[in-house]
């Protein structure tokens, strides 16, 4: 008897710990086209962690490994769905896919906390729209403090009630809890800001009440700035003005101007002011949101070099420099990456060890992205055919399920000269983690010479110039690729002079 509750704490323990959280449910009207995925809010990568598809009667499931609890987003076809949840849950959301955005069942083990913020967010939008900005930025400092107090105070009452009700975790609340602070931070600084206009008093600064005031509803800063997104943006705008000032001064008389992941990394790291959860957190925003793009593909190294030296935390240095391999691409000039694959047989292999005797076009695809056929391969048919004598086609599958691969090529492929091969578990695979694939990134194409070297980048479109152009020097033939849509007759090839 002593062995079984020894073997119960132990069960018990490991559930409890267990990262994972399992999410189903079921969408009504769905397509087959549909995707649904899980992404992470606060995260530096937001990128999805799980995509997962609809059956025909409208039911999903999918077990994702969750990297922290907290507040995620479960986008559906294109539609969104806010949901707190926490490691070791599970999850079932159901609706109808005309009006999920709007209306939709959560049951589960995050039924109550979700409950919980439904009906929050409802009542905070019914209280403030009783409240009028401008009228509280024309009081005086002492009333506009006294009045700020009593709406924070009334605000997280309203908080306490909901929770009560619908007895949510102390987590869940908290969390609210921080959000409506970060939330009236804005309301202080625009009072700052603007009081001194409306007032007609343009010499007009804040006492010290004021200021500790502001301290108070900030104290959780570094804590608001890690979990609350809209407070991180809010944040670095309001740095806006002397970025632009520093820029100007640093960099007015440049010939070229500067990367902003170098320039905005310089600007931080003389700002004495701010928190090195800030500046971290402040440097991923904008680099993810600017630098971090195939045009800068040229620069790969030097952004991986300014992430190392700007970025102080090793899980944002990480999550960043993931996020550099999935925007930049992880296949860039040189030797070709490791990707293991099989054939319809169950043979394995890598990307790297193909030995085609040729120059090489592979694409990356899945059947589900609508994109494939309706765009992609009535072009890539033509190329095939045309270039098909100076160039070996390779055709790497991303489905869910290998049996769906195996349809692929008697259907979507039929009639194409080329290698087929799957990537097993499809794009939930950590394998097509590792090598920067994504739903959103496919269908996408790179190019590989005789001696096996990747030449330029990934590419999303058959039409891109810069793609054509390496076409053009790998194989000697020249094509006007846009055309090829316009005409039933295929053009004659024209060979390159040597």
């Amino acid at each position: 008897m002593k062995k079984f509750w020894v073997f119960f704490v132990v069960v018990v323990s490991l559930v409890s710990c267990s990262k994972e959280v399992e999410i189903g449910g079921n969408v009504t009207n769905a397509s087959s086209m549909d995707r649904i995925e899980l992404i992470e809010t606060s995260g530096i990568s937001t990128l999805p962690l799980v995509n997962v598809g609809i059956n025909e009667k409208g039911n999903f499931s999918a077990r994702v490994q969750l990297p922290k609890n907290g507040m995620y987003v479960l986008a559906i076809g294109g539609k969104v769905i806010p949901l707190y949840i926490e490691r070791g849950q599970k999850v079932d959301i159901s609706g109808d896919m005309a009006t999920i955005a709007e209306k939709y069942i959560i049951s589960g083990d995050a039924e109550k906390n979700n409950d919980f913020l439904r009906s929050f967010d409802a009542e905070f939008k019914k209280y403030t729209e009783t409240l009028s900005v401008e009228d509280l930025i024309k009081k005086n400092e002492k009333k506009f403090i006294s009045l700020f107090e009593k709406i924070h105070r009334e605000i997280l009452q309203l908080v306490e009630k909901e929770a009560q009700k619908y007895k949510a975790d102390d987590d869940v609340s908290n969390f609210k809890k921080l959000e409506i602070d970060a939330k009236l931070v804005s309301l202080l600084d625009s009072y700052e800001q603007n009081h001194g206009a409306f007032a007609g008093d343009r010499t007009y600064k804040v006492s010290k009440k004021f200021r500790d005031l502001y301290k108070n509803i900030t104290k959780d800063n570094d804590r608001m700035v890690r979990e609350i997104p809209i407070y991180r943006s809010y944040k670095v705008n309001k740095l806006g003005t002397d970025f632009q000032t520093f820029v100007t001064e640093k960099y007015g008389k440049a010939s070229m101007p500067p990367l902003m992941s170098e320039a905005f990394g310089k600007f931080l790291s003389q700002r004495k002011d701010l928190s090195p959860t800030e500046k971290d957190f402040f440097y991923a925003l904008v680099i993810s949101q600017t630098d971090l793009n195939y045009a800068n593909v040229r620069n790969y190294d030097k952004i991986a070099r300014l992430i190392d030296k700007y970025v102080v935390d090793k899980k944002i240095k990480k999550e960043l420099k993931t996020l550099q391999k999935v925007l930049m691409g992880v296949t860039r000039a040189g030797n070709v990456p490791n990707l293991k694959i099989e054939n319809s047989v169950g043979v394995k292999t890598n990307i790297g060890d193909l030995n085609n005797k040729k120059p090489t076009l592979i694409m990356f695809y899945a059947s589900y992205n609508p994109n494939l056929s309706l765009t992609t391969l009535p072009i890539l048919k033509k190329i095939n055919e045309l270039y098909s004598s100076k160039l070996d086609f390779v055709f790497v599958n991303l489905d869910d399920k290998k049996d769906i691969y195996l349809k692929t090529i008697d259907t979507l492929l039929k009639g194409m000269t080329g290698s087929n091969y799957y990537v097993h578990g499809g794009i939930n695979s950590d394998e097509a983690k590792r090598f920067g694939l994504y739903a959103f990134k496919l269908p996408n194409f790179i190019l590989i010479d005789k001696n096996e070297r990747l030449v330029g980048r990934e590419y999303f479109s058959l039409e891109d110039p810069e793609f054509l152009e390496n076409l053009e020097k790998l194989t000697g033939k020249k094509e006007n690729v846009s055309e090829l849509l316009k005409n039933d007759n295929i053009p004659q090839i024209q060979d390159k002079k040597e």
